[in-house]
């Protein structure tokens, strides 16, 4: 991650299971290198970014189980940083099933340190929820 956050590497390159270096970074607990990372990004469409441009990163890309950034970084068990991704999630990035059909939402309830954060969840998509926080 350092080397990505050092260089004009393409910020949505992918491994051969799928993941970008972003979702590694989450994967792996490094949640400080994916805030820096992001806080140096525009998400690709956010505010009207271009889809790809050297300075945008892709938060709806998924990797080859079906896994977004959000999956990842819901299920984390290092969840001191979630404020600043949660502020760019939308709804639908929330919603999306991975290929076990469970989203991020799901990743977060079975997340047994992610009290703190479904309670900032809740507060910005409870409304828009529905039966879903049932």
């Amino acid at each position: 991650m350092r080397a990505l956050l050092a260089t004009d590497t393409d910020s949505d390159a992918r491994d051969a299971d799928g993941n970008t270096p972003l979702m590694l970074s989450f994967k792996h607990n490094n949640t400080v290198s994916a805030i820096q990372f992001l806080s140096q990004k525009v998400p690709a469409g956010f505010m009207g970014a271009p889809a790809s441009a050297p300075d945008t990163v892709d938060l709806s890309l998924a990797n080859k189980l079906g896994q977004t950034v959000f999956h990842l970084h819901f299920g984390s068990m290092n969840l001191d940083r979630h404020k600043y991704l949660l502020e760019l999630a939308q709804i639908d990035d929330c919603r999306r099933p991975d290929a076990n059909g469970l989203s991020p939402f799901h990743y977060l309830l079975i997340n047994p340190l992610g009290k703190d954060l479904c309670r900032l969840v809740l507060q910005k998509f409870g409304a828009l929820m529905g039966d879903e926080v049932h």
